[in-house]
């Protein structure tokens, strides 16, 4: 195997990058479900399930006219815990809907977003507003007078775009906010603070990942000089398997 490198800036880039693309892995895993509720209307009744929840709550317009929506989520996956490039749907069903009084209003809506809509989670100090949860792609928002919403999708991609220990996505029913609230859990990067350069550009890297997952693979890079392009040329001298 042949490694070459442009220029010496590639060089430097790959000693750069090979930390921090090793160190840089974690998962996000759900942390809790805050609520926010809509405080014009009665608390609403939730209840989270394995695979989703649901929302029971009543509305009422004009001190008159009134009534009990609800509104049915799933997810297409365990979302318990997601890595870099996990993708996700919501699954969103009106069960009880209905048009009120002929008041089409927000209180009979249902929508999700990601974290790119989210400026701060309930209890968590210091949020670093970020997008690593990215709507990707969603039907028309439910609208509890048009029974052709009833059934709404969302799909979601979890995206490491900033350094972020805080982020998920939300649900906004009847204007009542759920929010999915993850934390990261990065993984140990001890293996590659070791990799290591000689004085003569030989390289040893501790840790490999193939195609993406993580090894107890180790690699010696051996320097081979400079060819009539001026490219810089390593070849693999050495492997083997942690012991």
């Amino acid at each position: 195997m042949k490694i070459i490198f442009k220029n010496w800036r590639a060089y430097f880039f790959i000693i750069l990058l090979y930390p921090l693309y090793a160190g840089a892995a974690g998962t996000y895993v759900l942390q809790n479900t805050p609520v926010i509720a809509n405080s014009s209307q009665t608390a609403p009744i939730i209840k989270f399930t394995n695979n989703g929840g649901n929302i029971t709550y009543n509305a009422v317009y004009n001190n008159s006219c009134q009534f009990t929506y609800q509104m049915d989520w799933e997810f297409s996956k365990d979302i318990n815990s997601l890595e870099d490039g996990e993708e996700f749907s919501i699954m969103l069903q009106c069960t009880n809907c209905e048009e009120v009084c002929g008041f089409r209003w927000r209180e009979g809506k249902g929508d999700t977003s990601g974290t790119n809509n989210i400026l701060s989670i309930p209890d968590v100090d210091n949020y670093i507003y970020n997008g690593n949860f990215e709507l990707i792609n969603s039907s028309p928002s439910v609208q509890a007078w048009k029974p052709e919403t009833f059934d709404y999708q969302s799909d979601f991609k979890v995206r490491f775009l900033k350094n972020a220990p805080d982020s998920g996505f939300y649900l906004l029913l009847g204007n009542h906010k759920i929010f999915y609230h993850y934390v990261l859990e990065e993984e140990s990067s001890d293996g590659c603070q070791n990799t290591s350069m000689e004085s003569n550009l030989d390289i040893h890297i501790p840790a490999v990942e193939i195609s993406g997952e993580s090894s107890d693979l180790w690699i010696d890079l051996k320097f081979k000089g400079v060819d009539s392009d001026g490219d810089y040329i390593w070849k693999l001298n050495d492997f083997g398997v942690s012991q």
